[in-house]
């Protein structure tokens, strides 16, 4: 689900990297927002896969992250958000809860999950699992160099994970270079 890996952390500070991407992978907050401040322009979604699954299709550590059994089932997304027709971010969520109304907004493929939950003025709390870099997926000039990248979850009002999220950023916008 989530391609080759290079290096992860827990501690950003293990990386030399421009401080604009630390910031970004160290926040807590809406990404999509810090991604639109950065690049100057409201973000759009192109989900590529969404479908629904058992938990036991996931690696361990993703549902020890959502505290899902094996049965339980959840909803698997791949998508990208784009300014104009550039991919800005490559993303995998997997959604679980038991809370429909939430569940309905993340899944939603009409605008970011951002965007979703900032219309329903839902707030989410959001916890930086890890932040590293990967490779970049998407099918431009920047394909299959060093992103950086960031694992979290999203935290409904009773501190309960809803959502992983496994979020990979395009070089060309969030660099990777020594900062």
């Amino acid at each position: 689900m989530l391609g080759r890996v290079i290096e992860m952390s827990t501690d950003t500070s293990a990386f030399a990297v421009p401080s604009v991407t630390r910031m970004l992978l160290c926040a807590d907050g809406s990404t999509t927002l810090l991604l639109e401040a950065l690049v100057g322009r409201r973000l759009s979604v192109e989900v590529l896969d969404q479908h629904e699954a058992a938990a036991g299709e996931l690696s361990e550590a993703v549902r020890a992250a959502l505290s899902c059994a094996e049965t339980d089932q959840v909803i698997v997304r791949r998508s990208a958000l784009y300014a104009d027709t550039v991919a800005v971010s490559a993303n995998s969520v997997v959604i679980a809860g038991s809370d429909q109304g939430l569940v309905g907004l993340l899944a939603q493929q009409r605008m970011p999950i951002g965007h979703s939950l900032a219309a329903a003025n839902r707030h989410l709390g959001r916890t930086v699992l890890a932040a590293g870099r990967t490779i970049w997926p998407a099918d431009d000039d920047a394909c299959g160099i060093p992103c950086a990248c960031k694992e979290s979850v999203l935290l409904d009002h009773t501190a309960t994970a809803v959502a992983y999220l496994h979020e990979r950023f395009n070089p060309a916008y969030v660099p990777v270079g020594a900062g």
